[in-house]
């Protein structure tokens, strides 16, 4: 299944990489990165990911 994120984060580093860790962590799949907008408050990026088949994204926990 495929799904379109759209984050809306604080411009500090380490934020986009904790989004990372725990999209892999519930075994999604980050196809590309597009930052849609930046500025002094923070960032607005699109995560298009992939999730494996097995059912529903909202059922599945990070330790799955």
């Amino acid at each position: 299944m495929s799904y379109l994120l759209r984050v809306v984060l604080p411009d500090r580093p380490g934020m986009l990489g904790a989004i990372a860790t725990a999209l892999g962590e519930a075994g999604a799949d980050i196809v590309s990165l597009d930052v849609v907008e930046r500025g002094p408050d923070g960032a607005v990026d699109d995560l298009p990911v992939q999730l494996p088949s097995g059912g529903p994204a909202d059922l599945r926990s990070p330790a799955a």
